[in-house]
This record gives structure tokens, C-alpha cells and sequence, in this order.
């Protein structure tokens, strides 16, 4: 009983309180781990303890991403076996009665947790081990069973009682902040100690193997077996998969996981098997079957011996077939690792995401070449090529047709090999050769519709040497592969030139499109001198033609290897900018680059290839250095030179005199021609008061010697400065009686900055007897200050009491003190400042002090409802159905409160409160179904004057209450008590008509004719409503035999198991048949054997001597050997016929008397008591019917034939009756 009481009021604080969770807080790992895990590794730790791991897996209730725990892992832990994890809920996934019986196949619990199931994407539930749950008894603690029949094929299912006990006892706990609650509670698959009671586990993780009523609502909260196959690898739930390319995993410290899951339905897979690069190198691989749904990627780790060490969702994929390019991460150690590659389905932190299996590529990281000089990658230069007698035709793309000026982009150092003569390049060459050099690649195909043979003739094929600003290089082909691999074209070996260019950045190599550039290698395979080629299609497109063909678009794109770099210092390539001076280079008047080598001299460019500004006609050309000198083509700059300007007519430059502040009268120079040259203005031609000149100078610091003139060699732009000698002078300050001021001595013309004001006290300063220049003038000056006394007025701020008119006197004269003001509802409290008692030398303003006396006032309105005061006595009257919206006023005298509340059930005395912690109030707020609810309101205002509102009691209900005890729309045979579920109950009617409850919430339905409607509302409005049948008495239908001598009739009312069962009689047995009951009409009892009715008393057995009677219905003896009864040979009882026999010759027979015969020769052989005869009928050969004597003839003829004597018998008859008892029906 108290098991039950405890159950009705666990019910009833889940029914009031019941929330959704959707958050859950638990203790983590307190190690550090990488964000992604191969496998489902992470996966296997602290197995089912507090801390055990967290997976995100499914849907839970509220469509949101569903929590479990690990508690058992590869047969260790919770009912694990080897090969799968064991997964518990987090917390309770919605909440359910158990059903309409103890029977888990068909209950709401297994419906409720089915429909969790269907939630699972495919791919989740074909990764779940489906399971069998048996059947079997109630075994305490120990029950590890099903309640009821056995359940197949379960994908989510509750734990067994055993199951539950073996679960840590901390992952028991459903929701630790609430343990109370019966919301806290959930169902257990296994049968209690009861028919109708199911095990448990409440709040607290305590089991109840006994078992709970199952019409109790508690959690649901499933179970369920994860293929640990099915697992390709796990990451953290937020952030554990970084996004873009190949990025570090993370250090991970938490302990909550999502999965990404084998999909075997991906066919994705890629050709490659190993791969070499260097770290920042891009790598091109073949793939094969990609997806390109919404979500797909192509996605990438590198892993070593200790996990995943990168992560990156690489691209969006086309669908079918193509490649995929993978830029190494520049900061991957050298060494040997596994890029995992794999096609992958992303869906966001906590959710599960699909992938491909993995296919696994050897990637062996080299070392990548340090680059060799700090010149930057990338950058475009412009070489001079016109003296290397370059074969057939000048590519018409080039800017420049005459060679002078070949733009190359420096690739920087590359680790890659180069060839010295004609050979397919095999991978053990290339291994063995490749080195780090820095390539500078041309921007064009050179020429074109040249072969490789002419281009071998020349020496560029595998190199010419080349100079250009200082520096050594060796100008020819790029190594590019003797063959390719996979769709992608990409020249093998892959440490190829051309190769190792693109995989630094594919930008290196451009303008390929439509035109074949040859390389140095020879095609691996055939007898034919056939030679590779690259570009055409793509960057990386690789084919080959014989080394005769010559063809428009078969090109010589060179490059320029540094040479002995090591005798260069990281600096040593200088890049020196060209300025075209408005002039242009293949139509464009953008700056260009050239380079040259660092701390030398070099040779100006020459003119050609270069071309004039539009409209200039001119000759003369010249290379204008950043060192302002002119320099003609071939010469040598200076080693500092860093800029080069084309100058296309003879220059005029600019001259910027700047005076300083003087003027200049006479001879002013505003530019000058190179070769003729300027004289600049002198002392008598400027003039600067208050100064005195002294030169021209070339810097604005005035250092070194004076210029007087600009040399006729001179170049550039000048700019001068004049540089004169400044006089000084003194302001002096007569203050008239007031503070003193510092005479002023500074230079002419300089800024002077008016000192402060003097001061005198009580005395207003109206300036001086002349104004102050702003600039010191050219000659000394004295100032005198002017006063004036003051008046000083001070201001009485009531802060909102009563005015009090302002003082306004001289300085130093007597202040009478005005009395105080007031306020209403305020106390004054003084003023901020005393009053002084003759005016000071200022103005003052004196604040009233109050203390505010009256507390603020407000009002809380929920709907019409409104309080405006402490409700000293609760009510329970106020309900609503929905959602409330609770809007707080308040007021105060001093225009500012501070407006909090708090919501709670309990009811609190305003001392209770003020130790209670409100929430601010900034806006209306909402209280939600379901619970009782009190609102209190805490306004405070400046002067720390409290008011307390509390609202009545509200009840916040939207569940419906549950009639019980009775089925709507059922039909019973008598009275039936109906309970009503509901706390807040209103009205219960039965059609119509008022109904009361008893203490248990309960009442009597008593039969009537027709339906009876039950309506139970409660004070929110919120209803119920049942229809059932109650008729006085059972209504059986027919008997019906139970084959044991009774019968049994049953209640036809649908539910009803009531039955009447009584004795079968009436009818009579006989000696063959049982009686048939008068009611059922079936037979019952035993046989009578005295009852023949229906039968036929037959003489079946005769002799010459005796006789027997039998019934003919069951063949019982009415006469047992009987001597015969004659009557003129014939006996009277059976009609048997004497086979006479006359053994005195008497002529009479021995055996019946009768006078037989005269014959005298008749024999006399005794028939003998042994030899009988059995008569036969006329029609079967049976025996003649008693009393026939129409066939004694034929007896006697067979008596005769048989050769039988007569001989004298005496024989006594007798008349006798024989009866039989007929019972009557």
C-alpha cells in the first residue's frame, strides 16, 4: 500500500513539473586526446562509469541530436559482447506509461521507444546489432528477462533488471538536478513480483526489481548495441572535424563523440596506392565512384603510428570519376604516414556523418628544400634573351618580339631532377639525381613550330649558359616526366621540374592553354625518338610527339636554373624596378623587373623591344637612376641602384626654392635643363623681418655648405632651403596688484603663447591696456592688467523641495542663511556644503539632503488579474490552461525603481524574501503549464525603500484528467467504479447529472438502460469524456457441453469473463447409448445395461437338448441352456425342430414323444449331447424363426443325411416366461 501511495505521488509531482531536458551537464575525462580517433577506440574509456564517454547518435524526443553513454565496450562492461558497444540514454528520451499490461511486445513504453528507432537515419540502423529479448520469470534482482512474450529484432530497448544492477550507479541517475521528480524515474523491460508490475529505476538510481504499476508515466530511456565495425572513425561532438583542407586535429580534453559510419553503399575508392611530396607540395590523385549529394566531400587524414594527425574535408566533388588535388600541410614533419582519403557525407557537430571506407595511400613527406634565396616566389621578371639564337618562330603572344625583354616567373627552389642528355627518366634516376635548385620559368613558349631536335642543336634542350645583371644561369628545357599516370596526365617520375613547379602553386606555369612545351625527357616506351611535352589541355597535361615534329603549337618554354647558388648569399638576387616613363612593353606602361645580382654593378637594359610614348617622335634616350643619374644603354649602375626610369627627351627638371618665411624679390628659379643649369637668388635679392639670410641649402636640416647655382651635369629634381638667423625679443607684464607673470623673451615671428590670466581675489580681470600679439613682433613690449570687483551668487538646488531664492552680493560682504525647505514625503537631512557667512570669491551652489520616506508602488498583471499590494491570504482559485504573461508595474516619487521578481510555489513571508535572490525585471516574461505558481515582486527605489507585491496562487494546467477504472465505449454486466486522475478537479457529471467523488478520488456507475456519458473538467477548463454501458446482470448465451458431465454458458458483453456451469440431465441411457442432456444436447454418463429399449429378445444358440435367449441390441443373455419346451416336435420357446431319434423302435421319439414314424427299419443311433446342429434360415442359411415349422422336412433330411440314431430320451418341459426391463425416456 505504501508502495502505491509513494507511486500516485511521485505521478503527480512528474504530471506538475515535467520538462523536456535538452541539456545535460557530466563530469569529462580529465586527459588530453586528439579531437578525431581512428576507430571507435575513444570510445573505450572509463566504460560505464561517471566519467564514461558521451555519443551523439539519432534523434532524441525533441528531434534534437539524442546523448548516450558508453557501458560496455567489446564484451567488457553492460551487456557487451565482442565486436559491438553497449550504448545507455543520457537521460530519459520523453516518458510513458508502460502499457495496458505487463507485456512489453505490445506496450505504449516499446511504442515510445520504437518510434525513437525510426528517427535513425538508414545507415544508423543498419550500424545497430538488432537483439533478441527472451522471455521468463521474475527472478528478483537477478531478472534478466522480458515482461512478457519475446520481443525479436529490437533495435532500441530498455535493460533488464539484471542489466540495470550491473550499470554504474551514477549513469543510473536520469537527471541529477531532479532526482525527486518522477520525471527522474525510467522503465526496466523485466517483470516484477506482480501480474500488472514492471521493474524500475527511479530518481535516485535505486532498482525496484518488485515492479511498479504499469499505468505509472516514467522515462523512457533505451538502450542499444553499436557494430563496433560499423565505426570508421570518431571525432568531438563540436569542432572535432576542422573545416577546409588538411588542418592539425586538435587537442581534445572533452568526452563527448560523434561517429562517422561505414557506408557500404559508397563505392568510392582512389587509384594511387603511394605518394611522395614535400611539406606545402600539392598532390593530384585519381578517384574513382564520387558522390556529389548535398554534404559530399572528398575528405582526407594523414595518420601515423599514434592516430589521426590531420583532418580536411578537401572539395565538393563532381560525380563519377576525376581528381582531386591535396595540398600537404607545410608544417607535416618529414616522414613516412597514411593518407587516409575517403568520400564523406558532413553534417554538423553532433551529428552522425557517412563516409566511404577508407583507402589507404603510403605518403612518404620529404624534406622541402629550403628556399635558397630570399627573393620571393611567385614574382615576374624580365630577361634578355635576344642574344641565345633561340630557333624558329617568336612566339606573336610575347610582349616583346625582339627577345630583349622575356617576362619569367621565379618558381623558386624546387627539389627535382634534370637531365644531361637523351634517356627515359626512371624512378631510380630521379631519386637519385633530384636535387634543390631555384628556376626562374618563362611566362610564354618562346618560339614555336619548332622541334626538339632543332632546339637540342642549339644547346637548349639541356643547356646553354647565360648571364644577365651579374648572375649565372643555365637556360633550357624543364625535366617533365617520361610518362604519365592516371587520368590526371601527371608526368612520372613526379619529382619532375614541370611537376614540382605546379606543386608549389599551379600558377607558376602560365599561358599553356592551346600550346605544347617540350621537355628534356624521352617517352619511355617504343623505338621512335619520341620526346614529352606538357601543357596544352591543363597545366599538368602530359603527352609526347616524335623529336622531328614541328608544328605551330609545339613550343620552347625555358627556364633559368641559378647556378652555384652557393656562391650567393640568401640576398643575392636583387630585384631593380623599371620604370617605362610612360613609354610601353608589349602594350602595357606598368613597371617591370629585372634582376641582378646584389652588391655589384650591373648593365643598363638596352632601348629595344621598348616603345615610345604615343605621339613622341624623339631620339634620345636615357636610364634616369634612382640615384638621379642618367645612364645610357650598356653602361654600369651603381650596385645601389634599386630603380631605372626610361627617360624619352632631354629633362627639365624641377627647383623648389623654399624661402623659410622670407621673400625673394629678384632672381627667383623655378626649373632648370640638364646642361645649362640655374643660379639661385643671394642675400640682396630676399628679404625676412626679424631675420637674417644666410645661403641656400640642399637639405630641410640646413646641414653641409651652402648652393648658390645648379651645375650644367646635374640631373633630377632640386629642392632648397633657405636658412636664415632669427632675432629675439622680451614682452613685459605689469599685473597692477595682481599675481605675477614672467616677462616673455623668444624669437621673431614665433608663436607666443598669452600666459594665464593673472588673478586677484574678488577682482574680475578685464584684460590688458593692449592686446598680446599672437606672433613675437620685432620690437619689446610692456602690458598693464585691468580689474574690476565681483559679485557672487549662491544657488540653493532644493532637489525637489521647496524654492529658496539664490544670494547674489559683493565679494567678502555678509550672508544671511535662508530658512529650510521641505518636501513631501522626504525628510531634509541638511545641506551638501555649509552656507559661509560672507560671500565668497566664487559662485556656489548648495543641494538640499533627503531621505525619501515613501515606498514605490506597482502592480503585477496576469491577464485581468491584478495586484497591487502583498496578498496576505492565498487562494486557489485563479487557473488558466495556456501560457501566462506576466507584466510588472511600478512607480516611485523619485522617478527610479529597480523592479525584480521571483516565481515559485511556496508560500513566503515577506521576511522569507528578503533573503531570496529575484530575477531583474526588463521586460513582460511568460510562466508556462504546468504548476502552481505564486509571483512575487520586489521594487526597490534609490533610498533603498522596498515594497513587496505577491500575486494569488495561479495554476498553470493543460492536462487533460484521466478517468480510470472503466473503457470508453465498453459494456459491463454491473456496477463499476470509475476514478478520476486529476488534482484540480471541477465538475464530474454522468449524463449530465452531477457526480461525487469519494476519498479516492472515485464513485460508483450503477446500471441504467442506454449509454452512460461520464464528463470530468477541471478548474482549467481542461476535460474528459467516456461513454460506457452498465447493464443489471450478466446476458449468457447458450450452454455448451464441457464433455464431463456438466455444462457452461458464458456473458456475450465483450470483456466480460463471468459463467454459470451445472450438471447435465434428462434422457435416458440405454445398454448402447449414453443419455443425451435435455440442455445441451450432448450425451453424458454411463451406459444402461438394463434398459434394451429399441431391441430384439433372439434364440441365437440351440441343440438337440437345450436352448439360450440374447438381446440383439448388445448381445446380453436373457436365457442361459434351457431344455427345449416341446410341442409336436417343435419346441415352443425357439421353434427348434426335434431331429427325432427312436432308439426303442417305438415309433416314438426319445427326445420330444412324438409318434415319428411305422416305418420298421427307421434308425436307432443315439444323437449324442455333443452333437448339436445350428439351424439356418431359409434366405441365409440361418436358423428357421422361433415357431416356423413349415422347413421340419428339411431337418429331418439332414438328420438322416448326417447319419444320426435316434434313441429314446425322456425329457421334461417346462412352460416358462422371460421379461426384459425397458426403461422408459
Amino acid at each position: 500500500m505504501k508502495k502505491r501511495i509513494l507511486s500516485i505521488l511521485l505521478t503527480l509531482c512528474m504530471v506538475l513539473y515535467l520538462v523536456p531536458i535538452s541539456v545535460f551537464a557530466e563530469k569529462v575525462g580529465a586527459w588530453g586526446s586528439a579531437a578525431i580517433q581512428l576507430g571507435a577506440d575513444a570510445l573505450n574509456k572509463t566504460v560505464n562509469t561517471e566519467i564514461a564517454p558521451t555519443v551523439y547518435f539519432g534523434q532524441n524526443h525533441e528531434n534534437n541530436p539524442a546523448a548516450w553513454r558508453v557501458i560496455g565496450y567489446d564484451g567488457n562492461g553492460v551487456t557487451s559482447a565482442q565486436g559491438d558497444i553497449t550504448l545507455l540514454a543520457a537521460y530519459n528520451m520523453g516518458w510513458s506509461k508502460f502499457g495496458s499490461s505487463a507485456a512489453y511486445a505490445d506496450s505504449d513504453l516499446k511504442t515510445a521507444i520504437d518510434a525513437l528507432a525510426e528517427k535513425l537515419t538508414s545507415e544508423e540502423t543498419d550500424a545497430v546489432q538488432k537483439q533478441t529479448l527472451a522471455s521468463g520469470s521474475y527472478n528478483r534482482e537477478n531478472t534478466d528477462c522480458v515482461s512478457g512474450t519475446q520481443v525479436n529484432n529490437a533495435v532500441f530497448w530498455p535493460l533488464s533488471t539484471a542489466e540495470a544492477s550491473a550499470v554504474n550507479n551514477d549513469l543510473r541517475i536520469a537527471d541529477r538536478e531532479h532526482q525527486y521528480w518522477a520525471s527522474s524515474y525510467w522503465w526496466l523491460r523485466s517483470p516484477g513480483a506482480k501480474g500488472r508490475d514492471v521493474a524500475s529505476v527511479d530518481g535516485f538510481a535505486n532498482i525496484d526489481h518488485d515492479g511498479i504499476d504499469i499505468s505509472n508515466i516514467w522515462g523512457v530511456r533505451p538502450a542499444f548495441k553499436l557494430n563496433l565495425n560499423s565505426v570508421l572513425f570518431a571525432s568531438a561532438a563540436v569542432g572535432g572535424k576542422p573545416d577546409g583542407g588538411l588542418t592539425a586535429v586538435p587537442e581534445y580534453s572533452g568526452n563527448e563523440w560523434k561517429l562517422t559510419l561505414l557506408d557500404n553503399s559508397n563505392n568510392f575508392a582512389v587509384t594511387e596506392k603511394a605518394i611522395s611530396a614535400a611539406p606545402g607540395d600539392t598532390v593530384v590523385l585519381n578517384y574513382t565512384g564520387a558522390s556529389a549529394w548535398l554534404n559530399e566531400y572528398i575528405s582526407a587524414i594523414i595518420a601515423d603510428s599514434s592516430g589521426a594527425q590531420y583532418y580536411g574535408r578537401i572539395t565538393r566533388p563532381d560525380m563519377g570519376n576525376g581528381t582531386v588535388e591535396i595540398k600537404i600541410p607545410s608544417d607535416l614533419a618529414p616522414g613516412s604516414y597514411t593518407l587516409k582519403v575517403f568520400s564523406e557525407q558532413y553534417n554538423g557537430d553532433y551529428n552522425t556523418d557517412y563516409a566511404s571506407n577508407f583507402t589507404d595511400i603510403a605518403l612518404t613527406v620529404e624534406n622541402q628544400p629550403d628556399e635558397q634565396f630570399t627573393l620571393a616566389p611567385g614574382g615576374r621578371y624580365y630577361f634578355d634573351l635576344s642574344a641565345m639564337n633561340i630557333p624558329r618562330t617568336v612566339n606573336s603572344n610575347l610582349p616583346d618580339s625582339t627577345l630583349h625583354y622575356v617576362p619569367f616567373t621565379y618558381a623558386g627552389t624546387v627539389n627535382a631532377y634534370k637531365l644531361t642528355s637523351e634517356t627515359a627518366t626512371t624512378e631510380e634516376y630521379a631519386q637519385k639525381n633530384k636535387y634543390p635548385h631555384s628556376l626562374f620559368v618563362a611566362d610564354f613558349a618562346v618560339t614555336n613550330d619548332v622541334s626538339w631536335d632543332n632546339l637540342n642543336a642549339k644547346e637548349l634542350i639541356f643547356g646553354k649558359g647565360y648571364a644577365a645583371g651579374g648572375v649565372d644561369y643555365t637556360l633550357r628545357a624543364p625535366s617533365v616526366g617520361s610518362g604519365s599516370r592516371g587520368s590526371s596526365n601527371l608526368g612520372t617520375p613526379q619529382s619532375n621540374e614541370w611537376d614540382r613547379i605546379l606543386d608549389k602553386n599551379g600558377g607558376y606555369i602560365k599561358n599553356w592553354d592551346g600550346m605544347f612545351s617540350w621537355g628534356q625527357d624521352t617517352f619511355e616506351r617504343g623505338t621512335e625518338p619520341n620526346r614529352a611535352v606538357r601543357g596544352f589541355d591543363s597545366t599538368r597535361h602530359w603527352i609526347y610527339f616524335h623529336a622531328m615534329d614541328s608544328r605551330p603549337f609545339l613550343g620552347f618554354r625555358p627556364v633559368l636554373e641559378v647556378l652555384n647558388p652557393d656562391t650567393l648569399s640568401p640576398d643575392g638576387l636583387k630585384a631593380v624596378s623599371i620604370d617605362l616613363g610612360g613609354g610601353k612593353l608589349g602594350g602595357s606602361s606598368e613597371d617591370i623587373q629585372i634582376i641582378v645580382k646584389s652588391g655589384e654593378s650591373f648593365t643598363a637594359p638596352a632601348s629595344d623591344g621598348l616603345t615610345r610614348p604615343d605621339g613622341d617622335t624623339d631620339t634620345y634616350f636615357m636610364w634616369l637612376g634612382s640615384d638621379g643619374n642618367l645612364y645610357a644603354p650598356g653602361d654600369r649602375f651603381p650596385a645601389d641602384v634599386t630603380t631605372l626610369t626610361v627617360q624619352w627627351t632631354a629633362p627639365t627638371y624641377a627647383v623648389t626654392l623654399n624661402t623659410n618665411g622670407g621673400t625673394i624679390n629678384n632672381g627667383n628659379v623655378t626649373s632648370y635643363t640638364y646642361g645649362v643649369g640655374a643660379k639661385l637668388p643671394t642675400a640682396d635679392d630676399m628679404t625676412y623681418t626679424g631675420h637674417t639670410f644666410k645661403g641656400w641649402y640642399d637639405n630641410k636640416n640646413l646641414t653641409g655648405s651652402p648652393v648658390t647655382a645648379i651645375g650644367g651635369t646635374e640631373t633630377g629634381n632640386k629642392e632648397y632651403w633657405t636658412k636664415w638667423e632669427i632675432n629675439q625679443y622680451t614682452i613685459t607684464f605689469d599685473t597692477n596688484g595682481g599675481s605675477e607673470i614672467a616677462p616673455i623673451t623668444q624669437d621673431y615671428g614665433t608663436a607666443i603663447t598669452a600666459p594665464a590670466n593673472p588673478t586677484r581675489k574678488g577682482y574680475t580681470f578685464k584684460g590688458w591696456d593692449k592686446e598680446i600679439p599672437e606672433t613675437m613682433p620685432a620690437e619689446n613690449m610692456t602690458v598693464k592688467a585691468q580689474w574690476e570687483i565681483n559679485q557672487y551668487a549662491i544657488t540653493f538646488d532644493t532637489n525637489g523641495g521647496s524654492e529658496i531664492a539664490p544670494i547674489t552680493q559683493d565679494y567678502g560682504t555678509k550672508i544671511t542663511t535662508p530658512a529650510d525647505p521641505t518636501r513631501k514625503g522626504y525628510t531634509f537631512r541638511g545641506w551638501d556644503k555649509e552656507i559661509p557667512k560672507t560671500m565668497p570669491a566664487e559662485n556656489i551652489t548648495i543641494t538640499a539632503r533627503w531621505r525619501d520616506t515613501e515606498k514605490p508602488t506597482g502592480e503585477i498583471i496576469i491577464g485581468t488579474n491584478k495586484w497591487n499590494k502583498f496578498l496576505n491570504e492565498l487562494t486557489f482559485g485563479i487557473f488558466f490552461k495556456d501560457t501566462q504573461e506576466v507584466t510588472i508595474n511600478a512607480v516611485d516619487n523619485s522617478g527610479t525603481v529597480f523592479v525584480s521578481y521571483l516565481v515559485t510555489d511556496k508560500d513566503l513571508s515577506e521576511a522569507e524574501l528578503d533573503s531570496l535572490v529575484f530575477h531583474a525585471y526588463e521586460e513582460p516574461f511568460c510562466i508556462d503549464p504546468n504548476g502552481e505558481y505564486i509571483v512575487y515582486v520586489m521594487l526597490v527605489d534609490e533610498n533603498i525603500n522596498i515594497t513587496y507585491l505577491r500575486s494569488d496562487r495561479l495554476t498553470l494546467d493543460n492536462i487533460h484528467p484521466v478517468i480510470g477504472g472503466i473503457e470508453n465505449g465498453k459494456t459491463y454486466c454491473e456496477a463499476q467504479t470509475v476514478t478520476v486522475d486529476e488534482k484540480y478537479v471541477d465538475t464530474v457529471t454522468v449524463n449530465g447529472k452531477a457526480a461525487t467523488l469519494d476519498a479516492n478520488g472515485g464513485f460508483v456507475l450503477p446500471p441504467t438502460n442506454g449509454e452512460q456519458k461520464i464528463v470530468v473538467t477541471d478548474k482549467a477548463g481542461n476535460n474528459a469524456e467516456m461513454t460506457v454501458t452498465i447493464n443489471n446482470g450478466h446476458t449468457f448465451g447458450e450452454w455448451v457441453s464441457d464433455n464431463d458431465g456438466t455444462h457452461t454458458r458464458k456473458c456475450t458483453v465483450d470483456g466480460c469473463n463471468a459463467f454459470e456451469t451445472e450438471n447435465c440431465s434428462g434422457g435416458n441411457a440405454t445398454c448402447t447409448k449414453k443419455a443425451v442432456c435435455d440442455v445441451c444436447g450432448k450425451a453424458y454418463g454411463e451406459l444402461d445395461k438394463t434398459n434394451h429399449e429399441g431391441g430384439v429378445q433372439e434364440w441365437t444358440t440351440r441343440t438337440a437338448f437345450v436352448h439360450e435367449q440374447k438381446w440383439n441390441c448388445c448381445g446380453a443373455v436373457i436365457v442361459t441352456s434351457e431344455v427345449h419346451e416341446w410341442k409336436d416336435g417343435v419346441c415352443r420357446e425357439c421353434g427348434y425342430v426335434c431331429l427325432h431319434n427312436d432308439t426303442d423302435k417305438n415309433h416314438i421319439c426319445d427326445y420330444c414323444k412324438k409318434t415319428i414314424s411305422t416305418y420298421e427299419n427307421a434308425a436307432t443311433e443315439e444323437i449324442k449331447n455333443a452333437d448339436t446342429v445350428t439351424a439356418k434360415l431359409p434366405d441365409d442359411s440361418k436358423s428357421p424363426q422361433t415357431g416356423d415349422n413349415s422347413n421340419i422336412i428339411l431337418w429331418i433330411a439332414l438328420l438322416i443325411i448326417s447319419g444320426g440314431i435316434m434313441k429314446g430320451v425322456t425329457a421334461f418341459g417346462k412352460n416358462k416366461k422371460h421379461s426384459a426391463k425397458i426403461k422408459d425416456k
